[in-house]
């Protein structure tokens, strides 16, 4: 390579016709970069093997409405705002990626959908990246049949993928039928809140949380293909929200990670809620009923240098096949619960206070809230 320029020449309209121009280099990501206006054009040599062209302050957000066809990979780098009602209908493999805030807020009667030309093409994801998309906002969306994008240097494993980015918002949103690819709702490095949402049979994950914050409030995790939610070195806090008829665990919490669920019900799951690798995961009045593991502690990772501790204090624990589990490097305490079983050969699992008559004096919280008794 030498140093070199180009000059562009552009025919047939007029300059001030031209808003903007986009170059679309030969990259690995396919990646678009938006070309700054200059009224004179200078040489300037390349310094070394590349040069940077600087992206133009644009306050002008791109926004959708009505029906939306997008049937490639497309990269926005300025603000996106989707109006109430809008449908985007992808092409399969086909998705967006955003660098700018996505203002994506719907209504109870026109929502925004997110869907594929049909159930047998998936499209591919949405994705929100980086500083710029912080405080994005995803309210009453409907999102179905995605799966994921991979290309050479990157891979985005869920149809709504948020890489790096801090206060993202989901309220009042439907994620379900989620396809190809490991989760329906993937978050990296991110910082979010999710609000009486519901995520229905997603193909493994429903959702999975690495290296990330964030707080589950009002939220259904229903027939999830594997976890409802995976934790990986993440904080979350878990309100009022329920994990039922998930393939593996409710709640993985894993590598170093730590949870807190409270007025929460863990139902008809392989495993209601495992805490492994140096986690810690902590249950208030919740119910965790007629699982094939109620609750289980253990060591996968060696690297993480110890296994996981459960507590869970003021709950139910009825109907589980075994209700609690701990390996040697573990720790489970159920204390001031009502528990219908003690499971056998446990010698890491310790039980305090616990009563085996009264089933409805622990978890009242629980059952009233989740009964919509708003006061509790």
């Amino acid at each position: 390579f030498r140093a070199a320029t180009y000059d562009l020449l552009i025919e047939g309209d007029s300059k001030d016709a031209i808003t903007q121009v986009w170059v679309s280099p030969m990259s690995l990501d396919d990646a678009e970069i938006p070309a700054s206006q200059q009224q004179g054009i200078k040489i300037v040599e390349f310094t070394g093997e590349s040069n940077i062209v600087n992206e133009p302050i644009n306050p002008e957000p791109v926004i959708f409405s009505g029906s939306v066809a997008i049937n490639d990979f497309r990269t926005i780098y300025r603000d996106v705002v989707i109006e109430p009602g809008t449908q985007l209908v992808f092409g399969e493999g086909a998705g967006l990626k955003i660098y700018g805030k996505l203002h994506a807020v719907g209504t109870q009667a026109l929502p925004i959908t997110f869907t594929g030309k049909s159930s047998d093409t998936p499209w591919g994801a949405l994705v929100l990246k980086d500083d710029g998309a912080s405080g994005s906002k995803i309210v009453h969306c409907n999102f179905e049949n995605g799966s994921g994008l991979k290309g050479s240097t990157f891979e985005y494993t869920a149809m709504l993928s948020i890489h790096n980015v801090a206060d993202m918002l989901i309220e009042k949103s439907l994620f379900k039928d989620s396809r190809i690819t490991d989760d329906m709702l993937h978050a990296v490095y991110s910082d979010m809140t999710i609000l009486d949402s519901e995520f229905r049979r997603s193909r493994s994950d429903a959702a999975d949380l690495d290296i990330s914050t964030a707080q589950i409030i009002n939220s259904r995790f229903l027939d999830s293909g594997n976890d409802g939610l995976d934790l990986m070195s993440t904080r979350a806090v878990v309100r009022r929200s329920e994990f039922a008829n998930s393939g593996d665990k409710a709640i993985s919490v894993g590598e170093n990670s730590e949870l807190t669920a409270v007025n929460s019900i863990f139902s008809n799951n392989e495993i209601g809620v495992q805490s492994k690798d140096r986690s810690h995961a902590f249950i208030f009045n919740s119910v965790i009923s007629g699982n094939k593991i109620g609750i289980e502690a253990y060591q996968k990772n060696l690297q993480y240098g110890g296994g996981g501790t459960l507590t869970v204090v003021n709950s139910i624990l009825e109907r589980n096949q075994k209700t609690a589990t701990a390996d040697e490097s573990s720790k489970v305490a159920v204390i001031d619960s009502y528990v219908d079983a003690i499971t056998k050969g446990e010698s890491n699992v310790a039980y305090a206070l616990i009563d085996s008559r009264d089933r409805f004096r622990p978890a009242g919280d629980a059952l009233s809230v989740l009964a919509g008794d708003v006061k509790a």
